[in-house]
């Protein structure tokens, strides 16, 4: 009979015979002698098969899209690595998270940065690395962009918008609702995008909205 358990592992993790724990094929008993406790144990054949399904999937559908893994999820540059090899892109929150990412070797290109509350000095490590998409919430990080992107360069941005969808989870981590602090309603996002598209270092590229978590 199937071990209770195996319904809640994820692909790649079972339960042998004296019932201990594997994975990737390998006994967290044995694992924990050789590493200690605590230990963060991460299979990366099924962390590559899970990119792998999530790239298919969108590119199936849309060619030219590209999936992008939020590095809050899991801050490891060996992580950042991996889904880079696979083929995704990093979403980066703050100065640290970039930092990360280049440390990784992960091309800057493929970084979108993101943040409600940005600091000067996160949006100039963002400029200065070459950042492929920064995710502009509000007028302010625009003025601060234009004073830092330098003559003969333009910022790619996204700018969010509210998408004024309730969304059925915790309200502490709704994100999209009316009201919401994260982003802009419709019509500031639109004179937003007017002056993104007059500014000589800035080059709008599309919107962004997120709904919870």
């Amino acid at each position: 009979m199937p071990h209770p358990l195996l319904e809640l592992l994820p692909v790649g993790t079972d339960v042998d015979a004296d019932g201990t724990l594997r994975i990737g094929g390998c006994r967290v008993d044995d694992l924990a002698r050789e590493f200690g406790t605590p230990a963060i144990i991460v299979d990366e054949a099924a962390l590559r098969a899970r990119a792998q399904e999530y790239r298919t999937a969108l590119t199936s559908r849309r060619p030219n899209g590209r999936v992008v893994f939020a590095s809050k999820a899991f801050p490891a540059t060996a992580v950042q690595r991996v889904m880079v090899e696979e083929g995704i892109g990093l979403d980066v929150a703050g100065g640290g998270e970039i930092l990360s990412a280049l440390r990784a070797g992960v091309d800057p290109a493929l970084l979108v940065m993101h943040g409600n509350a940005k600091t000067t000095e996160e949006l100039r490590i963002a400029v200065d690395a070459g950042v492929g998409l920064v995710v502009v919430d509000n007028a302010d990080d625009v003025d601060r962009l234009e004073r830092l992107v330098p003559d003969g360069r333009a910022q790619d941005v996204l700018v969010r918008l509210i998408p004024e969808v309730e969304s059925s989870t915790h309200p502490h981590v709704q994100t999209g609702q009316v009201g919401s602090k994260f982003g802009l309603t419709a019509p500031a996002a639109k004179a937003l995008i007017t002056r993104i598209e007059a500014s000589p270092q800035l080059r709008m590229r599309g919107v962004h909205a997120h709904v919870g978590s």
